[in-house]
């Protein structure tokens, strides 16, 4: 099995992994090997040869695959690394930025996994911030949550940085909180400045 994940929100991308990797243990009873490949440092022949290998000791194997689009040779061979995933490997290759008219791109698009993961703005990302409090057993008003994102846009690894940190000082999350505990982050702040 195949999934492409790709996308600007390097968040969500890794949250969604994780999902795979917990799930694929639980199917295998816990017999699953990972690998991750980071194709800015490896060579196509490393990962042939890395997806070829058969599991031993597990039942399957899930390999990790990042930044694929970078390795030019990886890249132009996209069909050959496609078909060399053997059914006891689950691949998942991830790339930030591709060339949306490439051949490469078509042919993952074409997967019936793949997924694209852009950046959250505007009510989406309001409501995962109020879904993530919720999960954390705060709550925050509506006031909070634009203030939050005033403050430090749409990164959700530093939001969901913040908001562990403020529903540990205190369930609900409030403006005053978020003025006492957050630093703005500076190019927000220029934003901010900017659109005043």
């Amino acid at each position: 099995m195949i999934f492409y994940f790709y996308g600007d929100n390097t968040f969500a991308i890794r949250r969604q992994i994780e999902m795979i990797r917990q799930r694929y243990q639980q199917k295998t009873d816990g017999g699953v090997s990972l690998e991750t490949f980071d194709m800015t440092e490896r060579s196509l022949t490393d990962l042939l040869n890395a997806i070829a290998v058969q599991p031993l000791l597990a039942t399957s194997r899930l390999v990790i695959i990042r930044e694929l689009s970078q390795n030019k040779t990886a890249r132009d061979n996209i069909a050959d690394i496609l078909q060399s995933v053997p059914s006891s490997t689950v691949a998942v290759l991830t790339d930030r930025k591709v060339a949306k008219r490439s051949s490469y791109y078509k042919a993952l698009t074409k997967l019936k996994n793949a997924k694209e993961f852009p950046l959250l703005n505007g009510a989406r990302l309001h409501q995962w911030i109020r879904r993530t409090v919720s999960e954390l057993g705060g709550e925050i008003d509506s006031a909070a949550i634009t203030q939050l994102v005033d403050w430090i846009g749409n990164d959700q690894w530093q939001l969901e940085s913040e908001l562990i940190k403020l529903v540990n000082y205190d369930r609900t999350v409030t403006e005053t909180a978020i003025t006492e505990l957050v630093t703005p982050n500076p190019q927000q702040t220029i934003f901010t400045l900017i659109d005043a």
